[in-house]
């Protein structure tokens, strides 16, 4: 089995740190939208979910830009969006948590959304899930091996 080809550190703290700058966007939409809602009564039926469907949204799709975009960014063609037990162990392992995580704080997040909560613990535990499988997903791209098994 090679060692894993790692990024350089630099690329991934960057690309890191924009993933997860990504993921903090809903917490700054909904003070946002709670300064407006708190100013305008008649908006504040219409943006109630806005900052609960914003947060539903980035947990989906920064974990799929992390593993598609991220992968191609630091192997180029060597990695495949759908690459099953391939990459190495902890590879495998490290997606596979992520992943796991990525769907809980979804699901977590629209029990939220049709509830009728507004920006309860679901939202929030569902987006702490989202950063926790973010940092599976990131060290999954730090860890791949190109060849190697699962």
């Amino acid at each position: 089995l090679l060692p894993p080809r790692r990024p350089k550190k630099l690329n991934l703290l960057l690309w890191a740190s924009m993933n997860y700058g990504l993921l903090q966007t809903p917490y700054l939409l909904h003070a946002f939208t709670t300064f407006i809602l708190s100013s305008c009564k008649s908006c504040s039926n219409r943006l109630s979910n806005v900052p609960a469907l914003f947060t539903l949204t980035a947990t989906l799709f920064i974990p799929l830009l992390t593993h598609g975009v991220g992968g191609v960014v630091f192997y180029g063609k060597k990695w495949t969006f759908y690459h099953p037990n391939k990459g190495g162990r902890i590879h495998v392992i490290s997606q596979a948590v992520g992943w796991t995580l990525v769907s809980v704080g979804v699901l977590m997040q629209v029990a939220n959304f049709f509830g009728g909560t507004e920006f309860g613990l679901l939202v929030h535990s569902g987006n702490f899930l989202g950063w926790v499988a973010e940092g599976a997903l990131l060290y999954s791209l730090w860890d791949f091996r190109e060849g190697g098994g699962g």
